[in-house]
């Protein structure tokens, strides 16, 4: 399930189409509000996830990507129109929230994959910045166990000017 896929997905389902099958679905439900609309959602639009109408109900859902990327794509289509910093950040917080929310929705065991951290370092491995993410999965993660926890480099040293290199630490929760 995702909002759009790729050639290599749309290739596989059509190759076992009984065994798997794509479902384009919005799951923040914003991509309609801001064509519409233009501007900032109501709040209450991001509170009440919108589940798909499935023939077949999951036993299971995995969320697998970066939370952080999630609202980048309606920030920046927004940016130009939206001048109050603090609401789009607030608004890029919800969308995240939204994806959370959605995935509680399901009623059945979910498992999310994301990045929880970023990590920026020299062309000496001392790190020079970082941002942890951890605070975006405030009450997914009470309920949740964590069962791993791995590093994901990005951008390996010479990749990056002057030798900087950058990572994530990305986690797997269980609910």
């Amino acid at each position: 399930m995702d909002i759009a896929f790729g050639v290599e997905a749309r290739r596989l389902a059509k190759r076992w189409p009984k065994r798997l099958r794509l479902c384009r679905h919005d799951v923040t439900g914003i991509v309609d509000w801001l064509a519409k609309h233009r501007s900032l959602p109501p709040a209450e639009l991001l509170s009440r996830p919108v589940l798909p109408q499935l023939d077949i109900p999951p036993g299971w859902v995995a969320s697998v990507n970066c939370l952080t990327q999630l609202p980048l794509l309606p920030l920046n289509y927004l940016a130009g129109r939206i001048v109050d910093e603090s609401a789009l950040e607030a608004f890029g917080r919800a969308l995240v929230q939204g994806h959370l929310h959605w995935l509680q929705a399901w009623r059945v065991p979910i498992c999310l994959v994301t990045e929880v951290e970023d990590r920026q370092f020299d062309r000496d491995g001392v790190l020079t910045s970082g941002t942890d993410y951890r605070a975006l999965l405030q009450g997914f993660t009470t309920d949740a166990a964590r069962i791993g926890r791995w590093p994901w480099l990005i951008h390996p040293p010479g990749e990056l000017a002057d030798g900087r290199h950058e990572s994530r630490i990305v986690e797997a929760w269980c609910l």
